[in-house]
């Protein structure tokens, strides 16, 4: 029990260190500049997340009925202890882009 909370409490720790440091950042940019950087191609994605901050991540895909959305990214990956995953994912290029379908899940994904 101890273990959870130890992770619990680094998780909230170091979700208000980077909650300080990007509304420090962004304190002084024109609403223009903030959308600039909200549509940069090479911001991190999904899965850049999840490989930094997991020490093993197993993605899981597909259901019962056959389908794998592309856009929907789920697995299970390990912080001290193990968690369940689920985000969505944009490609990088116009390549990834139309594999991922730009990010937009279907309604039976």
């Amino acid at each position: 029990m101890k273990r959870g909370w130890t992770s619990l409490s680094r998780l909230l720790l170091w979700r208000t260190s980077i909650d300080r440091h990007r509304k420090k950042s962004l304190q002084h940019l024109t609403l223009i500049q903030r959308v600039n950087i909200g549509r940069h191609p090479n911001r991190p994605t999904f899965l850049d997340h999840i490989h930094n901050i997991t020490d093993k991540f197993m993605e899981l895909h597909g259901d019962r009925a056959g389908y794998d959305d592309p856009a929907i990214v789920t697995g299970i990956g390990t912080i001290d202890e193990r968690y369940m995953f689920i985000g969505h994912q944009k490609g990088r290029n116009t390549k990834e882009n139309i594999m991922r379908n730009f990010g937009m899940p279907t309604p039976h994904g």
